[in-house]
């Protein structure tokens, strides 16, 4: 069949219809769940969203058990899932998955729309640190490839406006640990060296070791 060079009035108009429906839609399925389940609105799209360097908006196939679905947002994604917003399949693994039914929901729902607007830096940042995390698991967890404090701090912030506060996968939590964290925990390993454990004490010296007895009081008598 041959393809229409123009974009007809009738055209233009069923697609209007569409994005009106789409809208009407996502709004019904999001006003019929609890305030709790409302909530959770930032959490859940986080892992559905991710934007190009442009800010475009794409969706992203999450894993469920990588969701807290056993609670508010378990009652928001069984609304949107019947209201053909998300849709529900499985990966190559028969594992269960979640995504966005379509990208034209990026553009027809007003929520949306305004909340991937303000958010754009945040899941850049996000998209970036899931990156960064996936080489330094696929590298055997090299310390070599984690990232500064400072650079953790402004990842955690971001994920922590995204997603409430709620806690990120357990692989990324442990990536966006911060270097202090992380040093006070090979301390803690009985396994840890004497030489290493050497080095860290002095590596929380430059840091500044906040653990008890480990400073100087006033006059800089030891804290012990």
């Amino acid at each position: 069949a041959e393809v229409p060079s123009q974009l007809t009035l009738a055209d233009y108009e069923s697609v209007g219809a569409v994005k009106g429906a789409l809208a009407r839609q996502a709004e019904a399925a999001y006003a019929s769940v609890s305030e709790a389940a409302k909530g959770t609105f930032g959490a859940l799209f986080r892992g559905l969203v991710t934007v190009n360097d442009d800010g475009e908006p794409t969706r992203r196939r999450t894993r469920a058990s990588s969701l807290p679905l056993e609670g508010p947002m378990g009652e928001l994604v069984a609304s949107l899932i019947g209201a053909r917003i998300l849709m529900a399949a499985s990966d190559s693994t028969q594992r269960a998955t979640l995504e966005v039914a379509h990208e034209a929901v990026f553009h027809s729902w007003p929520m949306i729309e305004d909340w991937i607007e303000h958010a754009q830096e945040d899941l850049r940042t996000t998209r970036d640190v899931e990156r960064a995390c996936r080489e330094w698991l696929r590298l055997g967890r090299q310390s070599s490839h984690l990232w500064a404090d400072e650079r953790i701090s402004s990842a955690r912030l971001a994920l922590d406006r995204l997603s409430g506060g709620m806690v990120p996968n357990t692989e990324l939590a442990a990536f966006l640990t911060p270097e202090r964290t992380r040093l006070e925990q090979e301390l803690q390993d009985a396994e840890t060296p004497l030489l290493r454990r050497a080095l860290i004490g002095e590596m929380l010296a430059e840091l500044g070791d906040l653990r008890p007895g480990g400073g100087t009081r006033e006059a800089g008598l030891p804290d012990i």
